[in-house]
């Protein structure tokens, strides 16, 4: 799977990796995030039996790869059945599965070796192929960036009629994913709220380390600057009508990004937070996977000159060129990016602390099971698509919001008990409640209700 050299080059990797095999075969494989949960929302209930085979066989972390590539040359073996029998409904969904498999499979494999470039070729193939029985328009684009280029995928919601233009919500995924599990197969947040969807593999994302584009501490702002040009002139893209989100690491990108665009952008919403100068939490206290996989992000076999390299990463030098609102959503037990970063990084935003964070969750497998994938993405594009519209914002629960220049005045309404309260209808609103009843949320200062638009 991997060269020795690469395994060994990080002591506390090398030093953990019996433990690694043991807590797999004990726990299994989501020990450090609930990488099979997130990889299949985007497929849909369909997938549910090819992922839950994959952890079940998973019995150390060698056999990740195998088995993931297995289920996806599996799925890939059926869409071309299917589409050989002009099946295409059926080959699509069995091409897209089988693409994020093969994204999958890429992970644990920390080198741009000839097994790497494979499954990495085998993913794209798979979605192209996906592109092309889509029920929607979608087109892969590779933006010139240095001597290389960032691959990414644009989805319209409908295939647009003369002269329409949509707002986009510009995605930005973290260390561990791709540019594939960006955008769902069916349902998808934004593309059924209206808006385009653009996401892409930054530097050292998905296939950008396979191609010899690697992380630099702020290249992500070049990145996003070249994104944002070749976006606005697209014929069918609101350049006006601009948002992003950012998951985990995407969530340091995400600011990054925000920072490069200015204005240009209407907002910005951040999961899975990694906000933490210098990044000593997730590199040197969590597992030891995600510096490896990070070393090889950022092309470094030194462990010395990475701790060197990554100790500037941080936020502090380009807040205060973030001009769009920020949505925050963070646990409080947060185990790659201290809560507390966070709150720093909002309290040098506008100079207020945040209002709410989820109380008692870490960062990946119990927030992804206690406030649920569809829940947390429902109130980030609820957040988004009231920006683009030019509504005022809803407050939804469970967040860090920072919101330049309006705080002030809706905090003193809030403790005036002048917020409307909304429809207990609301469903959002309901498994709040529950949450709250529960106690698995903590309040932090006044209640979080939105406000009716």
């Amino acid at each position: 799977m991997m060269r020795a050299f690469t395994e060994q080059k990080m002591k506390r990797y090398a030093e953990q990796r019996w433990i690694l095999d043991a807590i797999i075969s004990t726990v299994g494989m989501e020990w450090d995030q609930p990488r099979l949960g997130y990889t299949m929302y985007p497929c849909g209930p369909d997938a549910v039996g090819d992922f839950r085979t994959v952890g079940m066989r998973t019995k150390k972390f060698a056999d990740m790869h195998r088995e993931f590539a297995g289920a996806a040359k599996r799925r890939e073996i059926k869409a071309k059945a299917f589409e050989a029998e002009e099946r295409f409904v059926s080959a699509r969904e069995s091409y897209f599965i089988a693409s994020l498999l093969y994204s999958a499979a890429r992970w644990p494999i920390f080198e741009a070796n000839d097994l790497h470039k494979n499954y990495n070729q085998r993913m794209v193939d798979c979605y192209d192929k996906y592109i092309e029985h889509a029920p929607r328009p979608i087109e892969r684009v590779e933006i010139p960036f240095g001597d290389g280029v960032l691959p990414g995928y644009l989805a319209l919601p409908h295939e647009p009629a003369p002269g329409e233009k949509f707002p986009c919500a510009i995605g930005i995924d973290g260390m561990d994913g791709s540019k594939e599990i960006m955008c769902s197969m069916y349902g998808d947040k934004m593309l059924e709220r209206g808006m385009a969807s653009f996401v892409y593999d930054g530097p050292g994302q998905g296939e950008c380390p396979v191609n010899g584009v690697y992380v630099t501490k702020d290249n992500h702002m070049e990145a996003a600057q070249a994104v944002y040009d070749w976006l606005i002139q697209h014929p069918h893209i609101d350049k006006d009508r601009l948002v992003i989100f950012g998951i985990s690491f995407g969530s340091f990108f995400g600011v990054q990004a925000a920072a490069q665009l200015g204005d240009k952008v209407k907002g910005a919403a951040l999961s899975f937070v990694c906000h933490e100068p210098g990044c000593y939490t997730i590199f040197n206290m969590a597992a030891p996977t995600y510096k490896l996989r990070f070393m090889f992000m950022a092309d470094y076999d030194d462990e010395a000159a990475f701790d060197e390299f990554i100790s500037e990463f941080s936020l502090d030098p380009i807040v205060d060129q973030v001009k769009c609102p920020i949505l925050i959503q963070a646990g409080q037990d947060e185990e790659l990016s201290p809560i507390e970063c966070s709150e720093d990084f909002a309290q040098k935003l506008n100079g207020t602390q945040p209002d709410r964070m989820l109380g008692g969750l870490r960062a990946e497998a119990e927030r992804a099971a206690k406030a649920g994938p569809i829940r947390r993405r429902t109130a980030r594009d609820r957040r988004r698509l009231g920006r683009l519209s030019g509504r005022k914002l809803v407050h939804d629960a469970g967040g860090l919001v920072s919101r330049p220049g309006e705080r002030q005045a809706r905090t003193e309404r809030v403790r005036s008990h002048q917020c409307a309260r909304p429809s207990r209808g609301d469903p959002l609103l309901a498994v709040s409640a529950q949450r709250w009843r529960l106690g698995t949320s903590r309040r932090i200062a006044a209640p979080p209700f939105p406000r009716t638009a």
